[in-house]
């Protein structure tokens, strides 16, 4: 179950693409690698859509440098990976 909650997020994560790489026309597959295992584990902890939010934020900023990312496309995307661990379990 675990490899596919992580497929499923590195799936969701390339098509969100809030850096603009373009993993889908060339880009790296696996440049939101380091997103899956956090987001993972906060969604087994049940955590709730505003801690992952702040996770993200966070993680924009710190490990990849920007801080400026469409905020619905970042909301749309945490209801989709919380979406992943109901339909999972």
């Amino acid at each position: 179950m675990e490899n596919e909650i992580h497929r499923k997020l590195a799936q969701l994560l390339n098509e969100w693409d809030p850096l603009g790489v373009d993993p889908f026309d060339g880009g790296p597959q696996d440049e939101y690698e380091c997103f899956t295992a956090p987001i993972s584990s906060m969604l087994h902890r049940k955590c709730n859509k505003r801690e992952i939010i702040d996770f993200l934020q966070s993680h924009l900023t710190e490990h990849c440098g920007i801080n400026y990312w469409d905020k619905s496309q970042m909301n749309s995307f945490v209801d989709k990976a919380i979406r992943i661990i109901k339909h999972l379990k």
